[in-house]
């Protein structure tokens, strides 16, 4: 993304150029997301913390917003060992 922000910048480029960049991070923010809004095999948001119900990120009024919280689950692996 860094790399086509400095490419967009430079005197070489025409409007059409940019517009091609700007889809192209449009796509890479797109990809972005899905990967900050992984499922594991039950469904569940791995990135929201114990809030695994809803997307961990969402734009918001034009910001990307963490909806997640940072409350650590427990999972006891034995009766007596959590992890």
């Amino acid at each position: 993304a860094s790399e086509l922000i400095k490419s967009a910048q430079s005197d070489t480029m025409n409007n059409a150029d940019r517009q091609n960049v700007a889809r192209e991070l449009e796509g890479l923010l797109s990809s972005m997301m899905g990967y900050v809004n992984t499922r594991d095999v039950n469904g569940d948001y791995i990135f929201a913390g114990t809030n695994n119900k809803s997307e961990a990120f969402a734009e918001v009024n034009g910001k990307y917003t963490y909806l997640g919280n940072t409350s650590q689950g427990v999972v006891h692996v034995s009766p007596s060992t959590p992890v």
